[in-house]
């Protein structure tokens, strides 16, 4: 046993000596090679250029948009006539990935089957109407590599849902040009109208409402200073305690029963006075915007007067803004005229 513990002891020594040696010279020795290692099969069958619709052989016409491929229109119905504040006709960008020798022609199509992929949920919303648009295609000129769609919305009457109105369009190229095809990514885009019931139904000329005044019986709501809103009835016409903070600042005034309302009188304060705001209604369990009220010169008491009175037991304030812009402003005491 004494033998073979002796062997192994200098079977160990002379490894370690080798080992030592072996670190002191510049020479590197391959002990083994391994030859079974090779490349993914995925990565050599699946071209990632194909995943991301990029072929170094073909030209791509994609959309050219910054953001997103959605485009958001805000249009409103007094009840008889459909407006859009912003004008009736939008533009998308389209590219080509390559300048071409003659001109190509690229159209925007409506395609329903593309709703699927709306950018937001839309269930339950109508489609345009197909005789409340038009689609102007796009010709990318010799020798360029970017043109204008236009989109234009027409009949506008007939868009008076106040769910609004959705459509999903899609990119296509007109006619055959050597080596172009739509790309597979960018080709896609989403148009939403909104249609908010906004009335002409406010008058803004800031003059004294012949009524009576009453406020004992209001009680009100707001998603701001809820702890706060006592002050707007108790008669203290300058000391202030409620105020905006945010354009989505609401104050809901709410009435005991059904009554004919002729205006609002709202008192504010100098630093913060009160500009402007929507008035809105409820009318069977819905707001209904009845118009704006904005003056051009400070008041400490603002008159808000309904053109043809309204009978309801809800009325809600949004968007109150001072004079600065700023939504900020300064509501000392509420009052309704009837």
């Amino acid at each position: 046993m004494r033998k073979i513990q002796q062997l192994i002891q200098v079977l160990l020594g002379a490894c370690f000596l080798y080992s030592f040696s072996a670190c002191n010279t510049n020479e590197v020795e391959v002990v083994q090679q391994d030859t079974s290692w090779q490349m993914d099969r995925k990565y050599i069958e699946e071209d990632i250029r194909e995943q991301l619709g990029i072929d170094p052989f073909t030209n791509l016409a994609y959309l050219g948009y910054y953001d997103s491929p959605y485009l958001q229109i805000n249009a409103k119905n007094d009840l008889s006539n459909t407006t859009i504040p912003n004008g009736t006709e939008y533009s998308v960008k389209v590219k080509l990935s390559n300048v071409y020798k003659e001109n190509v022609t690229v159209s925007l199509v409506k395609d329903d089957n593309l709703m699927s992929q709306f950018p937001e949920k839309v269930e339950g919303i109508s489609i345009f109407p197909e005789d409340t648009y038009s689609l102007e295609p796009a010709i990318v000129k010799a020798g360029e590599t970017e043109a204008v769609f236009k989109i234009t919305f027409k009949n506008l009457n007939k868009l008076n849902n106040n769910k609004g109105y959705v459509m999903a369009l899609k990119l296509q190229i007109e006619g055959t040009h050597q080596n172009l095809q739509v790309a597979k990514t960018r080709v896609n885009y989403f148009v939403r109208m909104r249609v908010e019931i906004q009335l002409d139904n406010v008058d803004s000329s800031n003059m004294p409402i012949e009524g009576t005044l009453f406020n004992s019986n209001l009680t009100f709501e707001s998603n701001i200073r809820p702890d706060k809103l006592g002050s707007l009835k108790d008669g203290d016409l300058t000391v202030n305690k409620w105020y905006t903070s945010t354009e989505a600042s609401y104050l809901d005034i709410i009435i005991p029963e059904k009554t004919s309302i002729k205006g609002l009188l709202l008192h504010t304060t100098s630093g913060y006075a009160l500009k402007g705001c929507d008035v809105l209604v409820e009318e069977n369990g819905e707001w209904v915007n009845n118009g704006a009220f904005e003056i051009s010169a400070k008041s400490l008491a603002c008159y808000v007067k309904f053109k043809k009175p309204v009978e309801c037991t809800k009325i809600r304030l949004i968007k109150i803004k001072q004079f600065s812009g700023k939504y900020t402003t300064d509501i000392n005491e509420v009052a309704l005229i009837q």
